[in-house]
């Protein structure tokens, strides 16, 4: 688990996160392009999801929150005071595909929004664990002359590693920061939009039978709409069978089990095994 930036991410969301970066193209290169320009954006994907999934987010105590992550706390901050954060939010809680198309159009926002440090910015926790680590010798052992000098120096470069991600904190605006959120919110619902649209002309309407709900991932595949997701549309054909197997009718309970045995043997061609690839 990383360590917590803003927010605690509850361990049940955390594995619905990971799992969605798993299947996600889109999401794994927007984590790579943060990551080139600050070291813990990751974690940032991680709470931003937390926030749109989970009603209630577990933000940490202001004391807990590490210098350092200054720009996470702006951003966060950003996040709860914008009236359109917190409506996108609510209209996502409990659905964990959703959420992650949601943080994946949030967080590319974020990431083009942030500027390229002057140098790359590191994790001043490091130099922490090293300090640390030299105290946790065994007792008994006085500290000699050098290895105070070693502390001492460990010290100061930690100071200035924590200033760096202090300053690059505050060369950002927060006008430029909800902007970003904006644009990013406005690109979810487009994509979200387009999703729906597809879902309902591939589906042939609400009263679809057994066998047509279980085709409409299949559909899915095919759709020119989608095809700018690469990776997410098989996260989309796993999220929409899930979804329909929570809730399908008791009536049609033996032709479900027919299909759930035909299913299980098209996972064994090759072209059905294409969704998983």
């Amino acid at each position: 688990m990383q360590n917590p930036l803003v927010y605690v991410v509850p361990k049940w969301t955390e594995i619905c996160a990971r799992d969605f970066k798993e299947g996600s193209e889109r999401l794994c290169e927007v984590i790579i392009e943060g990551e080139t320009k600050i070291y813990n954006f990751d974690a940032f994907t991680d709470e931003t999801y937390h926030r749109l999934y989970d009603r209630l987010p577990n933000r940490l105590a202001d004391s807990d929150i590490k210098p350092e992550n200054k720009i996470w706390i702006a951003i966060h901050q950003q996040m709860t005071e914008l009236e359109a954060f917190q409506l996108f939010s609510n209209r996502l809680n409990g659905d964990e595909f959703l959420a992650g198309i949601g943080t994946t159009a949030i967080c590319k926002a974020i990431a083009e929004m942030l500027p390229e440090p002057d140098r790359r910015l590191e994790d001043p926790e490091l130099i922490r664990k090293q300090i640390r680590g030299i105290f946790e010798m065994p007792a008994g052992q006085p500290p000699t002359t050098e290895l105070m000098q070693m502390v001492q120096g460990l010290k100061q470069k930690g100071i200035a590693i924590r200033k760096a991600c202090e300053d690059y904190a505050d060369s950002i605006t927060e006008t430029k920061i909800g902007a970003a959120l904006i644009i990013g919110i406005a690109r979810a619902e487009a994509d979200l939009e387009i999703m729906e649209e597809s879902l309902a002309a591939l589906g042939g309407g609400g009263d679809r039978t057994t066998e047509e709900k279980l085709k409409v991932a299949d559909k899915l595949q095919a759709s020119p709409n989608l095809s700018g997701y690469g990776g997410d549309r098989r996260i989309i054909f796993q999220h929409r069978l899930r979804h329909f197997m929570l809730n399908f009718d008791e009536k049609l309970y033996l032709s479900t089990c027919y299909h759930i045995y035909w299913l299980l043997y098209l996972t064994n061609c090759a072209t059905f095994n294409l969704y998983f690839v």
